[in-house]
């Protein structure tokens, strides 16, 4: 098809190619405005993270999600990288502690195998729910990139068989007031009242 698409116009083929050599890196120039950002934020918390990352925010390359690690939480807020820097200041959450959350789970049922699974799909950036003390999720994206409300999760069983799994669950649904958060941080209509200008 994009042979097609070449030899009926080369031009706007061209343009499209052009487009997917540019917006990657694009795409790495912003998030390590980002990340560059986060290290400033973490250092007037006198935090000493683990590791530090940035992750896009839903279908853009402007709003990110800033999560690092730091004592045994992740630490998670929003920059957008626009022409302006401006952090919008967001939550934390302990990191999943196996012992401590599930003491009654045998390390080598099918239940522990798809924890860590799900752990390493991941990347370790997973916590317990605050709402579901059986709710393990992945602290990286959500809707409203300071907020806490994971896109995905499992769900464990106190007293399942051995061989039986997590359930998994995606959480693609957002409030009125959800979208209205993200959209506000997207196109900079409202800063918020913890929001802070960066350079």
């Amino acid at each position: 098809m994009a042979i097609a698409l070449w030899k009926r116009s080369p031009a706007i083929a061209r343009v499209a190619f052009l487009w997917a050599l540019i917006y990657p890196t694009l795409g790495m120039l912003q998030r390590d405005r980002a990340e560059r950002i986060g290290w400033q934020v973490v250092n007037e918390r006198n935090h000493s993270p683990v590791r530090l990352e940035a992750k896009p925010s839903f279908g853009n390359i402007l709003v990110w999600k800033v999560i690092y690690e730091a004592d045994g939480r992740f630490y998670i807020d929003a920059v957008r990288a626009g022409q302006k820097l401006t952090v919008y200041p967001g939550t934390s959450v302990a990191k999943l502690n196996m012992e401590r959350a599930f003491p009654w789970l045998h390390e080598d049922s099918q239940q522990a195998k798809d924890i860590a699974r799900f752990s390493w799909f991941s990347d370790g950036f997973v916590a317990l729910s605050e709402e579901n003390n059986k709710r393990i999720i992945d602290v990286r994206y959500s809707i409203v990139p300071n907020e806490l409300n994971a896109l995905w999760s499992i769900v464990l069983k106190e007293g399942a068989a051995g061989n039986e799994h997590v359930a998994y669950l995606t959480h693609r649904r957002s409030s009125v007031e959800d979208r209205q958060r993200f959209y506000d941080m997207l196109f900079e209509r409202s800063k918020g009242d913890q929001s802070t200008e960066r350079k």
